[in-house]
């Protein structure tokens, strides 16, 4: 399986995860949980609050990481541009999340729907003798 399609399964199986962002201020990566989803077209995506810290940061500086765990032993960790969603993509993105997070919701006014490009990914796989680790660029 390519690394990317690998990606987008293995969030649609554990959608949720903490993401880290650089903050608009300070010295400290601001790190958050998030719930995720991966869209029709692949794209791993999450909303926020567009007031939030993540948001904030995101507008200043897009460079993030991710890391998504399976409770099993397996994670995936992503080094990603994130983006503001618009038009029919941040409706997609809404939609896969609604099904992901029937559960979510926030207020609608001040979401947000973030879409992340991949640049960067570990696998590791701590259930195997000996564990497994892979690192691929995107």
């Amino acid at each position: 399986m390519e690394p990317a399609n690998s990606v987008s399964v293995f969030v649609s199986e554990n959608p949720g995860g903490v993401l880290a962002s650089h903050p608009v201020e300070g010295e400290f990566p601001e790190a958050a949980w998030v719930n995720l989803a991966v869209t029709g077209s692949g794209t791993v995506v999450f909303g926020t609050d567009r007031r939030s810290r993540k948001a904030l940061n995101i507008g200043s500086r897009p460079e993030v990481s991710l890391v998504v765990v399976s409770g099993t032993g397996q994670e995936i960790q992503l080094e990603a541009v994130a983006r503001v969603l618009g038009g029919d993509a941040a409706e997609h993105a809404a939609d896969a999340l609604a099904t992901a997070h029937p559960e979510g919701g926030g207020d609608p006014d001040y979401l947000c729907v973030v879409g992340l490009e991949p640049r960067w990914m570990r696998w590791v796989d701590l259930s195997t003798v000996p564990p497994t680790m892979e690192e691929h660029t995107l």
